[in-house]
């Protein structure tokens, strides 16, 4: 028996090894993934006034801080039992939004991209975005302006590209300028073609592989995801777990996740591992994201 240890992890938002433990025949027979970074944002917060928190927690990280900071803002309005007007909520959603288009754009062509589009096979040095970009510039360019549009949506709406800081218990702090309106509505229908074209990429060069997806990629899950209405959202709503086979699924509402939701703590990951508590650890693993989104809605 012995192990293949794979540290650091590249292509990845953050800092991991992957630890695989083989048999006596060399086969793998366990792989763990190790998150090595110590965040600790749970004891950072403690003793601090409630409305610091929003500020604090997106500094987990610098990709997705926009759902860290509006997610500790929300549970303060819920806590103080608020209801924030409906113009802060729609500019709150958009900062969301702009987060992802700028967020999906980076995963998709900066992390994902290289070895789909150069080929697993391609020399290291240039299986990655300057490859990528020598291949194919007028691609690059779309990833790019997909990202600087998403990072300005929330750099108007959250008063920073990163880390944002409007979103304040009962509303937001910053309103919207017709000037800023404007200039993203100026642009909008090109991203959008964009956005459009970066799909049918995906769509062009996953379809190579659906052969090795079909085996490599099958896990069992529980799926969660939000829902308004049954129907797929973003920002607000219902919460629901569906089962790996469909069949089973359970509404609740966000205030209720500690009834639902259990923390698994392991020896060689920093980061615990959730899951859904009636069916347990490990069989009640869940995820969430676009396959667990589009699975969960009506």
């Amino acid at each position: 028996m012995g192990k293949i240890c794979i540290e650091p992890i590249s292509r990845v938002e953050g800092h991991g090894k992957v630890i695989i433990v083989l048999d006596e025949n060399g086969k793998p027979k366990e792989v763990k993934l190790s998150i090595t970074a110590v965040r600790g944002f749970e004891q950072f917060v403690v003793g601090r006034p409630a409305e610091e928190v929003p500020r604090i927690v997106p500094r987990i990280c610098g990709i997705c801080q926009v759902p860290h900071h509006l997610a500790s803002v929300k549970a303060i309005d819920d806590a103080w039992n608020v209801k924030i007007p409906k113009p802060a909520a729609k500019l709150r959603e958009l900062m969301l939004l702009g987060n992802i288009i700028h967020s999906h754009a980076l995963h998709f062509y900066f992390l994902a991209a290289p070895d789909f589009i150069l080929g697993v096979n391609a020399a290291p040095e240039i299986r990655n975005i300057v490859g990528l970009a020598k291949e194919n510039p007028d691609l690059v360019k779309k990833a790019i302006a997909l990202r600087r549009f998403g990072q300005r949506i929330v750099d108007i709406t959250g008063g920073k590209p990163i880390h944002p800081i409007t979103g304040i218990p009962g509303g937001i702090s910053k309103s919207m300028k017709e000037e800023e309106r404007d200039e993203l509505l100026k642009e909008i229908d090109k991203i959008i073609e964009y956005a459009t074209e970066s799909v049918n990429v995906v769509k062009e060069v996953t379809n190579k592989f659906m052969d090795k997806v079909k085996e490599l990629g099958v896990i069992d899950t529980w799926y969660l995801g939000l829902l308004n209405e049954g129907k797929h959202t973003f920002y607000d709503g219902t919460l629901r777990f569906m089962s790996p086979d469909g069949n089973e699924k359970i509404d609740f509402a966000p205030q209720e996740y500690l009834d639902y939701i259990g923390e698994q703590v392991v020896p060689y990951n920093y980061s615990k591992y959730p899951f859904y508590k009636k069916a347990g650890f490990p069989d009640g693993v869940y995820r969430v994201g676009p396959l667990a989104m589009l699975n969960v809605a009506d």
